[in-house]
């Protein structure tokens, strides 16, 4: 019984210093530079819910949150890597919207279909349209496949 207490207590330990380094704030002057510029030139209506400052061992990520539901998430540098509208019903900004996938949605008829959500890692690029699809690209812009 003793041994199962212990377990729990490490386990309660261990899970309160995971979410220690999380910190929720709403100054925009501890984005770094290269986020506060994204979000100056493609969102710069939108008024600021919170931001949400994610440390996991050395690595941080930013979670940018507004009022209308539109969430866009970074990397420690600044770059965006998931931009997600599906809350406010706008579709994601057209200029960090790669060529390539802009060029499949026309050549494949999916011209009706707004883009609502982009994620952008170290495989490719993951697009969610209106409809439900998501299309998957590698970062070169080759077709990888369709989900739905």
């Amino acid at each position: 019984m003793k041994k199962i207490f212990s377990l729990l207590a490490m386990m309660l330990a261990v899970v309160q210093f995971s979410f220690a380094d999380d910190v929720i704030t709403k100054d925009v002057n501890r984005l770094p530079e290269a986020a506060r510029t994204f979000i100056g030139t493609y969102f710069p209506e939108c008024q600021l819910q919170h931001i949400k400052i994610d440390k996991e061992g050395m690595s941080t990520n930013y979670e940018v949150n507004f009022v209308n539901g539109v969430e866009v998430d970074f990397d420690g540098k600044g770059n965006w890597t998931d931009v997600d509208t599906k809350k406010s019903g706008s579709p994601v900004p057209a200029a960090i919207v790669p060529g390539f996938v802009t060029a499949y949605m026309q050549t494949n008829n999916f011209t009706t279909e707004t883009i609502q959500k982009i994620e952008h890692d170290r495989s490719g690029y993951e697009v969610d349209l209106s409809s439900g699809i998501s299309l998957k690209f590698t970062n070169s812009g080759k077709f990888k496949r369709a989900d739905d």
